[in-house]
């Protein structure tokens, strides 16, 4: 998500999908459709696909989840014609220089599913999600760079905050746990001024604020 977010204006939760608002919505497609690169491999969100686009949305899927995400543009295109023709021009490099468009197959391909740890359910899912829902306000409010670690046996996940600005570790926590836009049954631990950790159900993580 932080390649794209200087695109982003809006994540909102629906009922059945995620909608993220952006400036412009083909691109931000281009960047999460999955490709594969002869040196890099997987690229993209492996399994998502395109189920529409119209003159202002382009509508994706997951295939393992079944998950549904709409990205709408800030603009309407006059018509389909033109909506195709942008979405051709942002995604046509996704077959050029060695790579190949996986989002383009009907089915799961095996290069892909060869990724399925990257979406099954863990214990940190809903408190990933419940991050994800506030990014926008951690990126452009704090100005901070959210990076997601996935911990291991001897460590726990992660999420260490970049600040590039003057805010405080209690800010985003207060974000985080207090604020109208806390995250509900959130508990947060401290440790030092600048770490503890976030307990959402059996989920949790370290909060780690790097200067």
């Amino acid at each position: 998500m932080a390649s794209i977010r200087g695109y982003l204006n809006a994540i909102c939760h629906q009922p059945d999908y995620l909608e993220i608002h952006t400036n412009t919505a083909c691109r931000v497609a281009s960047r999460i459709l999955p490709f594969l690169h002869e040196d890099h491999g997987v690229c993209g969100i492996p399994g998502l696909r395109l189920i529409d686009l119209t003159c202002r949305r382009v509508r994706l899927t997951h295939l393992p989840t079944g998950a549904r995400l709409d990205l709408v543009d800030a603009q309407r295109w006059p018509n389909m014609d033109t909506a195709r023709m942008v979405f051709r021009q942002e995604t046509g490099w996704h077959q050029k220089d060695g790579r190949s468009p996986l989002w383009q197959h009907n089915g799961l391909t095996d290069e892909e599913a060869a990724h399925h740890a990257c979406w099954a359910y863990t214990a940190s899912t809903p408190l990933r999600s419940a991050l994800l829902m506030r990014s926008m306000p951690l990126w452009y409010r704090f100005d901070l760079s959210p990076a997601w670690a996935t911990g291991h046996a001897t460590r726990p996940d992660r999420l260490i905050l970049d600040a590039r600005s003057d805010t405080e570790h209690d800010q985003v926590v207060e974000l985080l746990t207090r604020s109208a836009a806390r995250i509900q049954g959130a508990v947060y631990r401290e440790k030092t001024p600048c770490s503890g950790t976030l307990h959402l159900g059996s989920g949790s993580a370290q909060l780690i604020s790097s200067d």
